[in-house]
């Protein structure tokens, strides 16, 4: 059986959320997102959990860091959980330490095409947007999240930068990647197209 995982590389802000609902609801996809099962973990029963569950409850009730270990097996429960042969990595692996740890978990479980997607977009588009936003949510009236703010984005954007495009340039020198661009005027449906286009032929043909 043929087993897919797309791994999204858009930086912060570039609308990978709403091109990764559209690839699960498409293409029957579903998402991993590290940060969503570290939050989520605290949500489950105490004998839903496994121990590797516990382990990181443990480290990020006392202000410690989960370790990219233990991201690993957290990653891999929920892949065993799914039994799923479609996943979508939402930034991960996203730095040189995590490459490895994606390389043996594709392998351990049998994934044998993997699509990295890579959104060409610069920072000052996706700044000039968050303003956009802000501005458009407090004339609505809509309340705006105290870290939502462009100097915040600044910071991430640095982050993803600096971690995360060592990743992009491995994966594009030994991977088949997808490259998309969008620049100021590039809709999310016209992003949407552009995805579908090149990913159909990939996984779903």
């Amino acid at each position: 059986m043929s087993k897919t995982a797309i791994v999204m590389f858009w930086a912060p802000g570039s609308g990978k959320g709403t091109q990764a609902k559209y690839l699960m609801d498409t293409y029957d996809f579903i998402q991993l997102s590290t940060g969503d099962i570290l939050r989520g973990l605290k949500k489950k029963s105490e004998s839903d959990l496994t121990d590797s569950q516990r382990e990181a409850i443990s480290v990020m009730d006392s202000g410690r860091l989960v370790s990219d270990e233990l991201v690993s097996q957290l990653l891999a429960d929920e892949i065993e959980t799914s039994q799923s042969s479609k996943i979508i990595f939402d930034w991960f692996p996203r730095n040189e330490t995590q490459i490895t740890i994606f390389n043996d978990l594709m392998q351990k479980f049998e994934f044998n095409r993997i699509i990295p997607v890579y959104l060409e977009v610069s920072d000052e588009i996706l700044i000039d947007r968050m303003k956009s936003r802000i501005k458009e949510m407090k004339e609505a009236g809509l309340p705006v999240r105290a870290d939502d703010t462009p100097e915040t984005l600044e910071v991430r954007l640095d982050t993803y930068h600096r971690d995360t495009e060592p990743v992009i340039n491995y994966f594009e020198k030994s991977s088949d990647m997808i490259m998309l661009k969008a620049d100021a005027h590039t809709t999310k449906e016209e992003i949407r197209d552009q995805l579908n286009e090149m990913i159909m032929p990939k996984c779903c043909l």
